[in-house]
């Protein structure tokens, strides 16, 4: 693909054969376009004018999503939708639209062209051929694709279930505001698109676009006022769309912007935060007249408008937060939050009164370098409210109805407010917040890589006090991804092990905690813990601790740590002079009494969790039959060795 990259004229050359006379030509190009386009080192050399490199090392690069609708995906739909000049419709064959629409299709099942921006954008193009008769192949196309890229999304377990509605649903912050403006655009498509595609009603279809279509309208439409316009007729249209929004679904306008306050509040700061050409300097002020023209109460000052929906708006820019794909992006919410915080963010503690637009001084603000990244007052603010962040984000990873990508989108925020509190004083309520939260998504097998991710960012932030702590509970909720991710686990492991020894940051209550973590698997990769661990073992330390760590990881909820605990107790017993276990296992003290009956409770409960489980089908869960065998022998390993133990 390389090789045939270099060759720049190629992509004109296809492209061109889609309008070739014979349709068996045009046919033949919109499949092997689509092989091409999904070729990273030939987009990389085509598309991104990037110099041609080894085809391996392409292949493995990211390419950024955005870039890839930019450079791939929005020509063609231009190209597509837009009305042909007369020469070229003259030169163009009736076959000539069916091809670009099976080969834009194709290019949207391309794992490459995964992300949101580029299958939405599919999407889009595709439905805008549903107001076509049914009979017609123009709506037969359109629908085969959008069912084929369905079942493709349904396949990759991007979405449960390979319908097109699943499809849309997921795609909603792509594809509902346009649903929205085709009221005043067109409205053919809204009853084809509503009932084809989501079989529901327009109705309920605009109710799902509500909270994506009003921001851009109160944006589009503020600018409008202010005599700035942009894409195209859309800021003159935005009254009439909410006028006709309002009108469907029978509400006010006012009640439908106060209803999506904090959406549109959210939208206004981010869009004049991310302002780099003094287009936006009227996005917020404009947005405020905008939504005082369609009768929201002008006596509400912004800090009002805030104040009223501060909890949701806060949840509605972490989310952004999560949705952020790079730098730029997250510098730009960074700065739309400080922004937001003086402002009516913190409601209620405004010494000064209501802050009105005017006051915000968003000219200067964009300029200072401080409040595009963390600092004292956002990470003050943060750590305020991070229990309520935090559950926001749980109920969202833990809901069994959310997404695969809602909740990487979720899990992303984790990182981003983590991500904040850098340099800063995690307090204790952090701990348990952020590893209840964490220990629930390292359940959840598509969402350990990001998981283990997000926890070795945790751990790095951590303070000697609360490492100690948390030492044994974190250490033991790494251990079981090892076998599947140890180049993310190892580097967990020694952030709590081996970096703290190595710094000379070593508290009394870390090392206390390194002593009594005693069992390690045997794994390669583990040298320099099991070194660090080995040296933390106080020379006076006997075999009533290690057992109890034993005990721990017998005592663990993953299979696999008990496992480890099992042969751990086994060499331990086995390498304990006769004495010292006889005379532990006499004593008459009460702590040793009750440490040799809990070892005793746990291994009879791992020889019932062997025999209970060990024919245990694996009908239950489709994917587990693969991994049955595996299983199977890890049962018997335990039964085994708690026999011997």
């Amino acid at each position: 693909a390389t090789t045939l990259a270099a060759q720049r004229g190629v992509m004109q050359s296809i492209i061109a054969l889609l309008a070739d006379p014979s349709a068996e030509v045009a046919t033949a190009c919109s499949v092997v376009l689509p092989r091409l386009l999904g070729s990273a080192s030939f987009v990389r050399v085509v598309g991104l004018n990037e110099a041609p490199c080894e085809e391996a090392e392409a292949e493995a690069a990211v390419v950024d999503g955005q870039l890839l609708h930019d450079t791939v995906i929005a020509p063609m739909v231009s190209m597509l939708l837009e009305p042909a000049s007369a020469s070229d419709a003259a030169d163009r064959p009736p076959h000539f639209r069916l091809a670009l629409m099976a080969a834009l299709g194709a290019i949207g099942r391309e794992s490459l062209y995964a992300h949101a921006c580029c299958r939405g954008a599919v999407v889009l193009a595709l439905s805008a051929h549903l107001g076509r008769d049914e009979l017609s192949q123009e709506y037969g196309c359109a629908m085969r694709e959008l069912r084929s890229l369905a079942a493709q999304c349904g396949r990759e377990g991007y979405i449960a279930e390979g319908t097109t509605e699943a499809l849309c649903r997921a795609l909603s912050p792509q594809l509902a505001a346009e649903w929205a403006w085709w009221l005043v655009e067109r409205p053919e498509l809204l009853e084809p698109t509503a009932h084809k595609l989501l079989d529901t009603s327009v109705n309920e279809m605009l109710e799902l676009a509500l909270p994506h279509a009003l921001p851009s309208i109160t944006l589009l439409g503020g600018l409008a006022q202010r005599g700035v316009h942009r894409r195209g007729e859309r800021g003159r249209q935005a009254g009439e769309a909410l006028r006709q929004l309002a009108q469907r679904l029978d509400h006010s306008e006012a009640w439908l912007l106060i209803q999506h306050m904090h959406l549109i509040l959210a939208e206004l700061f981010v869009q004049q935060a991310s302002d780099d050409t003094g287009d936006l300097n009227d996005a917020i002020p404009g947005g405020l007249d905008f939504m005082v023209s369609r009768g929201v109460d002008s006596s509400q000052s912004l800090s009002d408008m805030i104040g009223m929906c501060a909890e949701q708006l806060l949840q509605e820019m972490v989310l952004r937060l999560g949705r952020a794909s790079g730098e730029r992006e997250r510098g730009v919410l960074l700065l739309a939050l400080n922004l937001l915080i003086p402002v009516g963010l913190q409601a209620g503690t405004l010494e000064d009164g209501p802050v009105s637009c005017s006051a915000l001084g968003v000219g200067s603000a964009l300029n200072s370098a401080g409040l595009v990244g963390t600092n004292a007052q956002l990470q003050a603010y943060i750590d305020a409210n991070f229990h309520m962040i935090v559950q926001f984000l749980r109920d969202r990873l833990t809901s069994p109805t959310r997404s695969l990508a809602d909740k990487r989108e979720a899990l992303h925020g984790l990182a981003q407010v983590l991500y904040i509190m850098r340099g800063g004083e995690l307090s204790h309520s952090w701990w348990g917040e952020t590893v209840a939260t964490l220990k629930v998504v390292l359940q959840q097998r598509r969402l350990q890589s990001q998981a283990l991710g997000v926890l070795d960012q945790f751990v790095r932030l951590l303070d000697p006090e609360l490492l100690a702590r948390g030492l044994t509970p974190l250490f033991l909720m790494a251990l079981p991804c090892l076998s599947e991710h140890a180049a993310q686990v190892v580097p967990i492991l020694e952030a709590l092990v081996v970096e703290p020894h190595e710094a000379g940051n070593v508290s009394e209550a870390l090392a206390r905690a390194l002593s009594e973590l005693v069992f390690v698997p045997d794994h390669p990769a583990l040298r320099r813990v099991k070194a660090t661990l080995s040296s933390s073992y106080s020379s006076t330390s006997g075999l009533r601790p290690r057992l109890s760590g034993c005990l721990r990881g017998l005592q663990h909820e993953s299979g696999d740590v008990r496992l480890m605990a099992l042969g751990q107790l086994l060499d331990e017993l086995r390498g304990a002079a006769r004495a010292e276990a006889g005379a532990l296992v006499a004593s008459s003290d009460p702590s040793d009494c009750q440490l040799v009956s809990d070892l005793l409770d746990a291994l009879l409960a791992c020889l019932r969790h062997s025999a209970a489980n060990g024919g245990a089908s694996a009908s239950s869960d489709p994917s587990a039959g693969a991994l049955q065998p595996a299983r199977d022998a890890r049962l018997s390993r335990a039964a085994d060795l708690a026999s011997q133990c």
